[in-house]
């Protein structure tokens, strides 16, 4: 089993990785994973802790499932399936490309514009952000475009907001 499959695995919780761990290590196997299936299993792993549904079946007395328990790791293996295939088409990637680009220069040309406005530190956040908060919304039409709605929030505004914080004490520094 690979270290990376481990930490994964710790990502979800004691009550899930006690009824699925063996089960989950097993399936993903030695081979290293592909960023879609990291970006797979780090979303199911938000939608096991966020989900009511998925924590009332793993709380359950000795670990016995409610009947709609095992649709987790179901859906697991449906979204870390071990084939090649990938899972977003050639339209997913122009449009990830074209909202990576469009946001670029909005941002970029936002951030002059301030500038020249007198407002330098948000100018400069601004284009400071351009390419890196582009590429993470990019990935929200790539990458993430078959996770849940929470999962998807918790991804792209976690790391848009990481990025803003860094960007913001990079302008104030």
């Amino acid at each position: 089993m690979s270290k990376g499959a481990r930490r994964l695995l710790a990502l979800y919780p004691r009550g899930w990785r006690d009824r699925y761990g063996d089960e989950f290590l097993a399936l993903l196997g030695d081979e290293p994973l592909r960023v879609n299936q990291i970006i797979s299993i780090v979303s199911g792993a938000i939608d096991a802790r966020f989900s009511s549904d998925i924590r009332a079946s793993i709380n359950q007395q000795h670990g016995a499932l409610a009947p709609q328990g095992g649709s987790s790791v179901t859906l697991l293996k449906h979204l870390c399936a071990l084939d090649r295939k990938s899972a977003f088409t050639i339209r997913d990637g122009w449009i990830g490309a074209g909202v990576m680009v469009g946001l670029s220069v909005v941002m970029a040309f936002g951030g002059a514009f301030l500038r020249r406005q007198g407002f330098d530190e948000a100018g400069e956040f601004l284009k400071g952000l351009a390419f890196p908060a582009s590429l993470v919304a990019s990935n929200h039409f790539m990458f993430m475009r078959r996770q849940s709605r929470k999962a998807q929030l918790v991804i792209t505004g976690g790391t848009l907001a990481i990025l803003s914080a860094t960007a913001w004490l990079a302008v104030l520094i």
